[in-house]
């Protein structure tokens, strides 16, 4: 057990680690699956020592081997929650009995993968691009379709994407995008198709929470630090908040029966 879920751990590091080439070049024209790695300071192509995931960070001290400009952060943190989210999957579900579940795995692991780079860019650009969110809605309307197939539930599972995706959608129908970006209802898409409408709805519940908590905190640290508060002047992407409900409620199995009990 132990040498799988270190296993997981290094796959999803690596994963990591091209996420983060992703999310950098993502929307600057330069192709993410071609090209050599170059520090941002002085330019120098990386070697592949200086690529190894969480490694290479740690060993060059965070800076980089030519230059010695500082490396972001973000590069250690992404492969490093990827490769823990990867292990969490694959201690918290059970191993895959057969072909099917395998796949339904694997599918996961792909969906948690374009969550991560969905998290980090819209925290870094208050963006989600249309290329991850379809991604991901595409894998997990697979995930449904072999969920109907493999286990012999209602074609109404197809119907949990639209019906995660309906709250969002009708927020920003009716602000005009002031209140929340058209991205939200595109994840939300694939939050329904990847957990059903009762986890859907359950990850719902917990994204909006997590996001009312964060914002109370967000308004406590501005009073606290200019001695007054100024409503509806933070953007605070809701991206990663869908996210951290999703994939809470992919690991925990909840649903809206046990979310509402637990209440």
């Amino acid at each position: 057990m132990i040498f799988y879920l270190f296993s997981l751990f290094v796959l999803g590091a690596i994963i990591g680690s091209f996420l983060n080439v992703v999310i950098l070049r993502l929307g600057t024209g330069t192709s993410f699956v071609s090209g050599r790695s170059k520090c941002f300071s002085c330019g120098h192509t990386l070697s592949s020592s200086d690529l190894f995931p969480i490694f290479s960070f740690i060993l060059l001290g965070g800076k980089c081997r030519y230059c010695k400009s500082k490396i972001s952060s973000q590069y250690v943190l992404v492969e490093t929650v990827t490769g823990a989210l990867f292990a969490l999957a694959g201690y918290f579900i059970s191993l895959p009995e057969n072909i099917y579940g395998c796949i339904l795995f694997v599918l996961s692991l792909i969906i948690i993968s374009f969550y991560v780079a969905i998290a980090v860019y819209d925290i870094r650009h208050q963006i989600i691009p249309d290329a991850l969110s379809y991604g991901a809605a595409f894998c997990a309307l697979i995930y449904t379709g072999i969920i109907v197939f493999s286990r012999g539930e209602g074609y109404e599972r197809f119907l949990a994407g639209f019906i995660c995706a309906l709250p969002f959608f009708l927020l920003w129908f009716c602000s005009r995008g002031k209140w929340m970006g058209l991205g939200d209802p595109k994840l939300a898409l694939s939050v329904g198709w990847w957990l059903g409408i009762s986890g859907g709805l359950a990850s719902l519940c917990l994204a909006v929470w997590s996001g009312a908590i964060f914002g109370i905190f967000v308004l406590i640290a501005e009073r606290v630090r200019k001695g007054s508060v100024h409503f509806g002047r933070h953007e605070i992407p809701f991206g990663p908040f869908i996210i951290f409900g999703a994939i809470a409620t992919y690991l925990f199995s909840i649903t809206l029966a046990t979310l509402i009990g637990a209440v």
